[in-house]
């Protein structure tokens, strides 16, 4: 392994702002993780529809109001609604098309569903699905609460029926859209988990070789003292000594390096930045922060250099 002075790396600091970090959650435990536990969950088994079968609800949009073929309201709880800009949502049934479970999709005709939510959230994750048979490709895209794209995925394979996990953590998340490569209907959709980060947590941004990456602590103690550590010798856990918090197990294996503390700003949020050398693409990295205010772990995060 090609291994480098990290230290080298995110040596200069700058301030960025909230709206600039967002990181891809690589799967539901993580996530259930960095909402500790809590969050919303839309596992779409509301709706009476038979085994085997599938309805168009013949709605636009669906939240914890919608009245849809005569059922609800409470078809979903509150926090998050769906909709499509044409024809109809849908609603399947268990085993239609081999789908494990009851779940959701846009008949839209455009392939096109979207997610916003009632309040700005910090996570989500949601499992994607298509119909046995009908192999597809999803674009994933994130925005801010003003609209703002924050982040579009590269084209995500679903293949079939059996659940691929999208998940995305962002300091402020209002709305997501999920499009369908292949097909005018759109990407079925089931156990949607979102909500609120408890506790700081950790992103780690545009690690590729040659360009600038960022490290951010948010929701941490505003105004508190922010650490941040990393390993390239593997995700631990071990043990650490850190100040007036005394021994702590964290997510790295020795040696660990320890970047210069910094002082969190009035949303909690501190973020490390530098130039990424040429020619460490592939190596990997171990990184987890700390709100040494409130002796609060932040998630870990390992990532290959791009």
């Amino acid at each position: 392994m090609n291994r480098f002075p990290l230290l080298s790396l995110l040596a200069a600091v700058a301030f960025f702002g909230a709206d600039a970090s967002g990181q891809v959650i690589g799967d539901r435990a993580t996530l259930q993780n960095l909402l500790g536990g809590n969050g919303v969950l839309h596992d779409f088994e509301a709706y009476n529809v038979a085994f085997g079968g599938a309805e168009n609800i013949n709605v636009l949009y669906l939240d914890e109001f919608t009245i849809a073929n005569g059922q609800g309201p409470g078809l979903v709880s509150d926090g998050a609604a769906y909709s499509c800009a044409l024809n109809t949502l849908q609603w399947n049934g268990d085993a239609y098309f081999g789908l494990p479970t009851k779940t959701f999709l846009a008949n839209s005709g455009d392939g096109i569903l979207t997610i916003s939510y009632d309040a700005p959230v910090g996570a989500f994750g949601v499992d994607l699905l298509t119909f046995q048979g009908y192999g597809d490709s999803a674009v994933v895209e994130v925005f801010d609460p003003a609209g703002a794209l924050i982040y579009a995925s590269a084209p995500l394979s679903v293949s079939g029926p059996s659940p691929v996990f999208f998940g995305y953590q962002a300091p402020a998340i209002g709305s997501v859209r999920i499009s369908s490569m292949a097909y005018s209907w759109g990407i079925v959709i089931n156990d949607h988990l979102f909500g609120s980060i408890s506790g700081p947590s950790l992103t780690v941004n545009r690690l590729i070789a040659g360009v600038t990456a960022s490290l951010t602590v948010s929701n941490a103690t505003p105004g508190g003292v922010v650490g941040v550590a990393y390993s390239l010798s593997g995700g631990g856990p071990s043990t650490a000594n850190v100040g007036g918090c005394g021994a702590v197990s964290v997510s790295l294996s020795a040696p660990i390096r320890i970047l210069p503390p910094m002082v969190a700003n009035a949303a909690g949020t501190a973020t490390w930045s530098a130039n990424v050398p040429a020619g460490t693409t592939g190596v990997m990295v171990w990184v987890q922060g700390m709100d040494v205010a409130s002796c609060a772990l932040t998630n870990g995060v390992a990532q290959a250099i791009g």
